[in-house]
């Protein structure tokens, strides 16, 4: 009998978080959706920062600039310095020391402002 009601309860409980789960995919999708109605380049300003965070976490490990190497130590680091650099907001926590760095991050708000403006 204990069995049967914790079994049933497992059940339950994996059936809420599939629920659960459907549920905050739908609510990402939907706000995704109506973004995209309000600003029409929002996959492009997506794709542009994953893209330059990408070059930036690659080209990193070839860089002789210790600071470089461990502001982006990792992909997440990068992916928030690069979202910060695009819309602008660049809190100057994480920053390029390097001379190719910088032109990159020149090059990314340059695009950045370009979309912005279209």
């Amino acid at each position: 009998m204990n069995q049967e009601i914790q079994i049933k309860n497992q059940n339950l409980t994996i059936r809420f978080g599939i629920y659960f789960k459907v549920f905050i995919y739908y609510m990402i999708f939907s706000l995704f959706k109506k973004l995209k109605k309000r600003n029409y380049f929002l996959p492009y300003h997506l794709f542009i920062i994953l893209v330059f965070s990408t070059l930036i976490y690659y080209y990193v490990p070839y860089v002789d600039n210790e600071h470089d190497k461990k502001s982006f130590d990792s992909y997440f680091s990068t992916l928030y310095f690069t979202t910060m650099t695009h819309f602008t907001i660049g809190f100057g926590d994480i920053a390029p020391s390097g001379s190719f760095l910088r032109l990159i991050t020149i090059i990314h708000v340059l695009i950045a402002f370009v979309l912005f403006n279209i």
